[in-house]
């Protein structure tokens, strides 16, 4: 898995899946002061490269050339299933309301194999799931 686009959405956004092992440091940074947007304050950066170390996949949403959202997926297995564990997933602020969201969950679902889905329990959109499962 590299720097794969995965979709096309909405005009000019795109999809991307990538492994974040292979990032540099400088994503981190975009990530964090994205999500700090999303927030409405300031995310230590530490929070953000914790998660990205753990991460096992990133989903960025690209608009004319800007990150204006990312997701991260961590796979697991619990109990013999293969799980599908949906982290951080956040739209800039000036983004939203284009079916980004929706169109970066679909994307969770479709390229990821798994047997079970588990949304992050403070996950601010409880229906992405099922939404995406549409």
């Amino acid at each position: 898995m590299g720097h794969e686009t995965i979709a096309r959405v909405s005009g000019d956004a795109l999809i991307r899946r990538l492994d974040p092992r292979s990032q540099g440091e400088g994503i981190i940074t975009a990530l964090n002061g994205l999500t700090a947007r999303c927030f409405g304050k300031e995310v230590p950066l530490q929070e953000t490269c914790e998660r990205f170390a753990d991460a096992t996949t990133l989903f960025l949403v690209e608009q004319a050339g800007t990150i204006v959202g990312y997701a991260f997926n961590d796979m697991l297995t619990l109990a013999g299933q293969r799980v599908n564990y949906w982290g951080s997933g956040f739209i800039a602020p000036e983004a939203q309301g284009k079916g980004l969201y929706d169109a970066l969950n679909r994307e969770r679902v479709r390229t990821i194999d798994a047997d079970v889905i588990i949304q992050d329990a403070e996950s601010s959109r409880g229906a992405g799931i099922q939404e995406a499962m549409r």
